[in-house]
């Protein structure tokens, strides 16, 4: 009962006011959007080369993993739209479509930045033997969820390697 009592009291005092607002500490004037194999460096699909393309370990159509990591305001924390999309010749390959949250990062090369889970671009329709040796461009575009005015895009012309 006393324990019942503490907690409803702790619940009232919460909710007395508005609790301060304070930036969060990823917040940021300057915005950018950066994608990365699982294994390889940010910046990679914008510099181009070749791009990894796999069957995911669950089984499935085949998939291309990414990281990626952005830079800019508030806004971000309330969460985003990707989309990733795959053009050969200028036409459509395949195009795969998320909602995510994104966390702020306080550590290692990340730290200031926030970062997201990995996000599996998928083939689907496609067989694996059918991607190797593709020539396409892959643009990622990421959309805040409460700042739909907030768009950043990444984009690379690679070649899909099956691996």
């Amino acid at each position: 009962m006393r324990v019942g009592g503490a907690v409803f009291g702790l619940v009232v005092a919460c909710s007395d006011g508005e609790p301060p607002v304070s930036p969060h500490p990823c917040a940021s004037d300057e915005t950018s959007l950066e994608v990365a194999p699982p294994d390889g460096e940010y910046g990679d699909l914008a510099r181009g080369g070749a791009f990894a393309a796999g069957i995911p370990p669950q089984g499935g159509a085949p998939y291309s993993p990414l990281r990626l990591r952005v830079t800019g305001p508030g806004e971000l924390f309330d969460g985003i739209d990707v989309d990733i999309a795959v053009f050969e010749d200028g036409a459509l390959l395949t195009e795969t479509q998320l909602p995510m949250r994104l966390t702020c990062a306080n550590v290692g090369d990340n730290a200031g930045r926030w970062v997201g889970a990995e996000v599996h671009l998928r083939y689907f329709g496609l067989e694996l033997e059918e991607l190797d040796g593709r020539d396409v461009t892959v643009e990622v575009t990421v959309t805040a969820q409460t700042a739909p005015d907030l768009v950043l895009t990444d984009a690379g012309d690679v070649t899909l390697v099956v691996d």
